[in-house]
């Protein structure tokens, strides 16, 4: 996972498997990325998650999501680059009637 800011946008690139046990380290690397990146942009900040490498996304994947896009706002937040599998896991979930995943 790597997380880097441009201008008002935080980045975060997920590796190929979302899976519980990767999961919990990385919500903590987002939460930190995050404070960081809200404290330097404030409400102009916009995430994007970069799932385009993502193989299989837990449900601590999808709560990372979630808790995200609460934190910045669905409108301020998206999802770029999800394969046929995941936009099918967002869908069963109902993420895509609520968050933009390009």
């Amino acid at each position: 996972m790597k997380c880097q800011r441009e201008n008002n946008d935080l980045v975060v690139s997920f590796d190929e498997r979302m899976d519980s046990a990767l999961c919990a380290k990385a919500a903590k690397e987002v939460e930190a990325a995050l404070a960081d990146a809200k404290l330097q942009v404030g409400n102009q900040l916009k995430v994007k998650f970069d799932v385009s490498a993502v193989t299989y996304g837990s449900s601590s994947f999808l709560r990372i999501c979630l808790s995200t896009a609460k934190s910045v706002g669905t409108t301020s937040f998206s999802i770029v680059g999800a394969n046929e599998t995941l936009r099918k896991v967002f869908g069963i979930a109902g993420f895509d009637k609520i968050l933009t995943i390009v």
